[in-house]
């Protein structure tokens, strides 16, 4: 099994709000068909200035404040960074993680060598000598500029690197026999984000605002790989070879010769405005327009698909309009619409949304709000991920965006959402929400084609529907959260319901399977409690249930397809079951000043419950019969 460790990968001093938009979203938000988690910034104005530095063992993160006085107005500048510490420490957990998930899978690695038959999936690896290399680092700069009363001029840049690696040297255990084939393998990951953005904003008279905006982003993958193995390494007598000669040899090897290389590059450049205005006490009418150029090109040219040369250059403009009309003393209707058109011959494409709210602040049984919002959604740059079939696969696929070329239809969805916010007594709050999508139309990899005459094809797929199929699907859920808090407790209960299902082009026979990521059953429990004198103590549970796709993805994506001669029968992922995923976190904490400066010290024990929480499943020959059974690991 592979045990991973979740890195939380963003910048925590320089983030003000993080907002999960699960369906029935409104015009203003965005064209997503599945949702979208929005990070917002936090912007240079609204605090105090100072210094902050925060530390864990992961990393260490840092911001400054300045405040600044044009003439009678107030501006600011804003400045955080982090770095990883992997350089300087390691911490064992997280070390332990990624040497167990980089072990070496022998069912895919007898898809990749030779014809596919050797023996390989019998093979019990021992690593020699294994080396992960894990780095991260960004930056965020925001200045908010004053020109004038209600006018100003805010402007933000980020930059954020995350790369991961890994050098395995190891020797395969074949039982029965004394020879052990040695593997050597590289695998590289690099992402880079790149941001900015310059608004100006105004007041219009009494009644109005107008928001002028240009912004930018680029992001980049690269992902380097290569292997030596067998009797390109070398089968060794146990105990008798020099390892430490061989190694050295294999190594000069592969720094001799290029290994495979993948990399995708998007990149968005936009032109926006908007204008809200009140129409009257109680009417807001809101709108935009957006002038995009969106452009992507892949490059995917590892050895074991048909290598993709994709370029995408794509002109976009947009135009929202929506309403917030209070029909009511309790009653409000948010009428709205969002248009995309594409560049010529591209296609204009219209999503209407409504949406409906009930608010009680007097209620009989307490205040209560309930809101019923759908519509329909489109989604104009899609995400794919080509998983790895490579036996030490540390980073499990590559991912890469494009905006719909003029072979595909661009994704449509039909969303139905309700929500319901509760407060029956002034320490009390419920929260519960319910949603069905109608996922009228999908994209994904085409997997068939990418297996498919593999090397017969050197100019590469270049048009998406070469490798891009479609699909259809369903998702449904809900969920809820009860919470209590008063001045020295809160806790919360929650729980959470998921369904999804969809097709896979070329695959499956065309029956719906359940998305891979889905977490069917998911239950949280927490507390935070302050002991006085600036103690607290915090603990945060989370269990989930129902989990399918148990077997490494790409044993469904490629394997099920017949990449392995006489390999195992993988079956449908929806008939795989993961064990329950169960974490329980615990932290003691103080908070206080020390002089002119405010300190908080934290301890946390993560995993207290120690439990081997596994993410996916590999498979083994169970006996060294050739034609014997698999058991899952």
């Amino acid at each position: 099994a592979h045990h991973r460790q979740q890195l939380r990968a963003r910048l925590p001093l320089a983030v003000r709000r993080l907002t999960v938009r699960k369906a029935g979203f409104s015009a203003s938000d965005g064209s997503l068909i599945g949702g979208a988690v929005d990070v917002e910034h936090a912007p240079a104005s609204g605090g105090s200035p100072g210094v902050t530095v925060m530390a864990d063992p992961y990393a260490v993160n840092g911001r400054v404040r300045v405040p600044f006085e044009i003439g009678d107005d107030a501006g600011a500048l804003l400045v955080a960074g982090r770095t990883s510490l992997w350089d300087v420490f390691r911490e064992r957990s997280l070390r332990d993680a990624l040497q167990a998930w980089n072990i070496p899978d022998p069912v895919l690695l007898r898809s990749v060598v030779g014809d596919g038959e050797a023996p390989t999936d019998r093979l019990e690896f021992e690593p020699r000598s294994e080396g992960s290399e894990l780095s991260f680092s960004d930056i965020h700069v925001a200045a908010d500029v004053p020109i004038g009363s209600f006018r100003g001029v805010e402007a933000s840049f980020y930059r954020g690197s995350n790369d991961v690696g890994s050098e395995l040297f190891a020797s395969g255990l074949v039982p029965g026999e004394l020879t052990n084939p040695l593997l050597l393998s590289r695998d590289a990951y690099r992402w880079s984000n790149t941001a900015g953005q310059v608004g100006f904003r105004a007041l219009v008279g009494d009644r109005a605002s107008v928001n002028f905006r240009l912004r930018a982003s680029l992001h980049g993958v690269d992902h380097a790989y290569d292997m030596i193995y067998g009797d390109e390494a070398g089968y060794v007598p146990d105990g008798i070879a020099d390892l430490d000669t061989v190694e050295r040899a294999l190594r000069d090897t592969l720094d001799a010769r290029p290994g495979a290389w993948d990399g995708s590059e998007s990149s968005e450049w936009a032109a926006e405005g908007r204008f809200d205005y009140s129409i009257a006490s109680g009417n807001l009418l809101s709108g935009g327009v957006e002038l995009l150029r969106v452009r992507s090109r892949v490059q995917l040219e590892g050895p074991y698909y048909r290598p993709i040369r994709s370029v995408s250059d794509q002109w976009r403009w947009v135009a929202w309009l929506e309403d917030r009309w209070i029909a009511g003393p309790d009653r409000t209707i948010e009428p709205g619409i969002r248009v995309t058109g594409l560049e010529a011959g591209g296609g204009v494409f219209a999503e209407p949304r409504l949406a409906v709210r009930l608010d009680r602040p007097d209620g009989a049984n307490g205040p209560w709000s309930a809101r019923l919002a759908g519509g329909v959604y489109r989604q104009f740059t899609n995400r794919f991920e080509l998983t790895t079939l490579g036996p030490s696969a540390l980073v499990p696929g590559v991912q890469f965006w494009l905006p719909v070329d003029r072979s595909l239809d661009v994704p449509r969805a039909f969303h139905l959402a309700g929500e319901l916010v509760w407060s029956p007594g002034p320490a009390w709050e419920l929260r519960a929400e319910a949603y069905h999508k109608w996922l009228d139309h999908l994209l994904d990899l085409d997997y068939p084609s990418l297996l498919s005459g593999v090397g017969d094809a050197p100019e590469g797929l270049q048009a998406q529907s070469e490798f891009i199929g479609s699909g259809n699907g369903r998702a449904w859920g809900g969920g809820a959260r009860v919470t209590r808090a008063t001045e020295a407790l809160r806790w919360q209960l929650g729980y959470d319901f998921a369904a999804s299902e969809r097709t896979f082009p070329g695959r499956f026979e065309g029956e719906r399977q359940p998305a891979p990521w889905l977490e069917p059953h998911r239950v949280y429990a927490g507390f935070d409690t302050s002991l006085g004198h600036g103690w607290s103590v915090r603990a945060d549970g989370r269990g989930v249930w129902g989990r399918r796709w148990g077997l490494r993805r790409s044993y469904y994506d490629a394997l099920a397809l017949g990449a392995a001669a006489d390999g195992p029968d993988v079956g449908r992922p929806g008939e795989d079951r993961l064990p329950a995923l169960i974490d329980l976190d615990v932290a003691v904490g103080w908070s206080g000043r020390i002089g002119p400066t405010a300190v908080e010290v934290r301890g946390e024990l993560r995993n207290a419950l120690d439990r081997d929480n596994v993410l996916d499943l590999l498979l083994r020959r169970t006996l060294d019969d050739e034609s014997s059974a698999y058991s899952s690991q």
